[in-house]
């Protein structure tokens, strides 16, 4: 995945101001380094997501299939379709945790749960590890709108790729 943001970087230069493609470059100089992007850098780069490549209609084929076999999605018809519906049910899923009183108030196994579907391994992870993820997955979520929504489909990748706590899902690869 990585690999589409690096190429796409050159066709954004077109379209962003230098601030911000420093700031979306900066995140993905961080996943390259392996690091894990700050969430204050992601969220800075969230109107990348407005605009060509990462807007849902014109992100390219192959990044579309990228996406449905990271969220295991068949890839069949409607693809744009059914990856648009699963980010706005996964923004409405942060939108009802927030409302319910954050990831403080969920029980271990709604905890597990709601970090596995959102990329993070739970198995091998802290309580206090995975409520952190979750709230700073709803910082970002919470400042994504329709026009922007394919962020939240990116976050995977930008937040839990090099975490730690994924390093076994990796050697097991």
């Amino acid at each position: 995945m990585l690999v589409y943001y690096v190429r796409h970087l050159s066709l954004m230069a077109e379209e962003c101001s230098d601030d911000m493609l420093l700031k979306w470059f900066r995140v993905i100089e961080c996943l390259g380094a392996g690091g894990v992007s700050p969430v204050e850098d992601i969220i800075q780069a969230i109107p990348v997501f407005t605009m060509f490549p990462y807007h849902f209609s014109t992100l390219p084929r192959q990044h579309i299939k990228v996406l449905l076999k990271m969220y295991n999605i068949h890839r069949g018809w409607r693809r744009r379709v059914r990856l648009k519906n699963l980010a706005q049910y996964i923004q409405l899923m942060d939108k009802a945790i927030e409302s319910e009183g954050g990831p403080d108030k969920l029980n271990d196994r709604q905890l597990k749960w709601a970090c596995l579907f959102r990329g993070l391994n739970p198995f091998s992870s802290s309580r206090e590890t995975l409520v952190l993820y979750l709230k700073d997955w709803i910082k970002i979520s919470s400042k994504i709108d329709n026009d922007s929504l394919s962020c939240i489909l990116h976050c995977q990748v930008l937040l839990a790729l090099n975490r730690p706590e994924n390093d076994i899902l990796k050697r097991t690869e």
